[in-house]
């Protein structure tokens, strides 16, 4: 049996979790793992991506992503690659933006 601890917050960037919860392990999706690598969420600036990612990696931040149906993981070179943990379990049900869209219906 385990326990865990799950963490909701308002925060949008992962620099900014990071910064409140050093040493975690944020838990996503395949699609929100295929967007922290797209520099257009970094003002077009892979600098920014890297930086961004040398902080969460400074805060000893892992993530663990879990796949999605019809979603392919991205091919990332990446120094970072090492933060990251894939899942094979594969969830079924809702999606949480579906989750989320109903509950401001």
């Amino acid at each position: 049996l385990f326990r865990l601890n799950v963490l909701l917050t308002k925060y949008i960037t992962f620099m900014q979790k990071a910064h409140l919860f050093a040493g975690k392990t944020f838990i996503v999706g395949m699609d929100t793992f295929n967007r922290l690598f797209d520099n257009k969420y970094y003002y077009g600036s892979q600098e920014l991506v890297e930086r961004s990612f040398q902080y969460i990696k400074n805060q000893r931040c892992k993530f663990l992503v879990f796949p999605r149906e019809g979603i392919e993981k991205i091919e990332v070179f990446s120094d970072f690659l090492s933060l990251f943990e894939f899942s094979d379990f594969k969830p079924t049900g809702i999606s949480s933006t579906e989750i989320r869209n109903k509950a401001v219906k």
